[in-house]
């Protein structure tokens, strides 16, 4: 039996910015006064919802198809930079190879590259 794949870009994660958008301005209300919410949090949670947003569906399901003249379309649709748009893709691909590392038993050879980047052995 195939293992079903956890789409970051899906419908699910969306639902989960908006969770996480709700909970930040929640806080606006719940925090006490003197105490500040980290203004860039809040427009970065904005953009990448935005990012998502402007993809089409093909595009969320299999980010790997997003070439050059996407990337402009979807920057300009969002209202951000192509630069913005290729870093949450980058960090989404990252993201993947970790999350294949981990359920695919590889926890020990995370744990060999977390400590090779420490310089331990």
């Amino acid at each position: 039996m195939k293992r079903k794949e956890i789409n970051v870009f899906g419908t699910s994660f969306l639902d989960l910015l908006s969770g996480a958008l709700a909970a930040v301005i929640i806080l606006f209300v719940i925090v006490p006064k003197g105490v500040s919410i980290n203004p860039d949090l809040i427009k970065e949670v904005k953009e990448i919802e935005a990012i998502i947003m402007s993809m089409t569906p093909a595009e969320r399901q299999h980010p790997e198809i997003i070439n050059g003249s996407r990337r402009k379309r979807i920057a300009a649709g969002s209202g951000t930079s192509v630069t913005i748009v290729n870093r949450l893709l980058k960090q989404f691909e990252e993201t993947r190879k970790v999350m294949k590392m981990l359920s695919g038993g590889g926890g020990r050879r995370l744990a060999g590259m977390m400590n090779a980047m420490r310089g331990r052995k």
